[in-house]
């Protein structure tokens, strides 16, 4: 049977050595991310799967991330997330098979930078920053994911502290920028 269902995964599966021209556009994130997993050759079947469970485990992240700001319900967080992947721009992403996990991978450690930028300690943003740099280098796109997630998290802040009736300094919200 005709295995290629994506548009992009016959080359890499007929030359497996290759970074399929990655480096020549940046992404050398995402070339780590492919060699510390796929040590062997290429297999869609594993890819998929593994990124179907990232993608899990990016949801929990975000959920904690939308918990932890503004206490926003599990299945608010859920229902978000679920919007974010059914986007018509964002489905688009899975029709490249050969890059599905490295995404996946994108998403959940964005998450984790957001974490680590609303973090009350110095070392939490400098840990994020250094996540960041690996995150920005597996696809350009997720500097604006990034920003956005930034300002979502800005204005459940915000909305949080002044139905709370808390005032916080100017500072505190430009924490992440």
């Amino acid at each position: 049977g005709n295995l290629h269902v994506g548009v992009d995964t016959l080359f890499y599966i007929n030359y497996p050595s290759t970074n399929h021209n990655w480096l020549d556009i940046g992404r050398q994130g995402g070339i780590l991310i492919h060699k510390l997993f796929f040590q062997s050759q290429y297999s869609m079947f594993f890819a998929q799967g593994m990124a179907l469970i990232t993608y899990l485990l990016a949801a929990f992240v975000l959920s904690y991330l939308l918990y932890s700001i503004a206490e926003v319900s599990a299945w608010k967080s859920g229902l978000f997330f679920l919007f974010m992947m059914i986007h018509p721009v964002w489905a688009e992403q899975f029709y490249f098979t050969l890059q599905i996990f490295e995404i996946a991978v994108g998403v959940l450690l964005t998450g984790v930078a957001l974490l680590l930028a609303y973090g009350e300690k110095r070392w939490n943003w400098i840990a994020s920053i250094v996540l960041q740099m690996l995150i920005f280098s597996i696809y350009q796109t997720f500097i604006a994911i990034y920003i956005a997630g930034c300002i979502l998290c800005f204005l459940l802040q915000y909305i949080q502290e002044t139905r709370c009736g808390e005032g916080k300094t100017t500072a505190r919200y430009l924490k992440c920028a």
